[in-house]
């Protein structure tokens, strides 16, 4: 299963995020801070896909280690929290989403993460082979097997718990707030025309509706991602975070045989999720579309 499935998910997403990372630093895109978390996912996305491009290289028989990535999911966070503040806190949304703000924290995240995961090379090896025919095989060393085992619940705790209740919390927060914001609209459309255009003048009201309207295709964006996130990310991440804390009598294995079926299709989809978010941009935002062509049509004139 690793042998064919893992090329047909990695292969495509590698050059499908290399595209969608060139189609965001266009001229039109590149300024929006939203952009820059963007980009940033684009990349973690990929430093994972060649991570499992790693574990597919050593199922096919060439070993070479691997890392995973860190940072992924608290960029999802951040898309998650600018898309609140644009659905639900509108006029803030000039003050705190901008390029310079994005900058910051997306590089304090990064360096959050080497900070915190740095321990890991030093407290782990490679243990050498007995023979010509095995393989040498990662352990951890017993003088860090304790601190090691304090990783396992904390990064449990980091990078699945709180991100995972942090963006459903604000979903459902910004679900809640359209609905409102849709109700109110339908009780301002059943006033009469001649108070409504009494209540604002024709030039802020189409100034505003340009800017309503530019929000929107950004928040409908967003949205999608963080909900692809809930939904192809959250089974593996619970089911992971189960198996971890459940009870077990010692000696017996993690999990049975159908157990592990299960979490290895989830944990697939989970992976499908790291080479899917070009088909995201595609089908919600109008306006990727439209940059895609023009980089598609810039690459080609290059070429030529």
């Amino acid at each position: 299963m690793v042998i064919y499935v893992l090329p047909a998910i990695i292969l495509p997403g590698l050059v499908l995020n290399l595209v969608s990372c060139l189609v965001f630093t266009s001229k039109e895109l590149k300024n929006f801070s939203s952009s820059i978390y963007i980009f940033a996912l684009l990349v973690s996305d990929t430093g994972v896909l060649i991570g499992l491009l790693f574990v597919w290289l050593e199922a096919i028989g060439y070993q070479v280690n691997h890392l995973n990535g860190v940072c992924q999911v608290w960029y999802v966070v951040c898309i998650t929290v600018e898309n609140y503040i644009t659905i639900c806190h509108p006029i803030s949304f000039m003050v705190m989403c901008t390029k310079r703000r994005a900058v910051i924290v997306v590089t304090c995240i990064l360096l959050l993460s080497l900070l915190l995961y740095i321990i890991t090379p030093i407290a782990t090896g490679v243990a050498s082979p007995r023979s010509d025919k095995e393989v040498g095989k990662c352990w951890v060393r017993s003088e860090w097997m304790s601190v090691m085992h304090m990783m396992t619940y904390l990064d449990s705790l980091v990078t699945l718990l709180v991100p995972l209740i942090a963006v459903t919390g604000m979903l459902i927060t910004i679900v809640l707030s359209i609905i409102h914001r849709s109700r109110w609209k339908k009780r301002l459309s059943s006033l009469p025309v001649l108070e409504t255009a009494e209540m604002t003048p024709i030039t802020d009201s189409k100034r505003t509706g340009a800017h309503a309207s530019a929000q929107f295709r950004v928040a409908k964006m967003l949205f999608a991602l963080s909900v692809s996130y809930v939904i192809m990310n959250s089974p593996s991440q619970v089911s992971r975070l189960y198996y971890l804390i459940r009870p077990r009598n010692p000696g017996d294995s993690e999990m049975t045989h159908s157990e592990g079926l299960i979490q290895l299709v989830l944990l697939y989809i989970s992976y499908a999720h790291h080479a899917s978010k070009f088909w995201i941009f595609v089908i919600v935002s109008k306006n990727f579309l439209k940059n895609l062509k023009q980089t598609v049509a810039e690459l080609t004139k290059c070429r030529c």
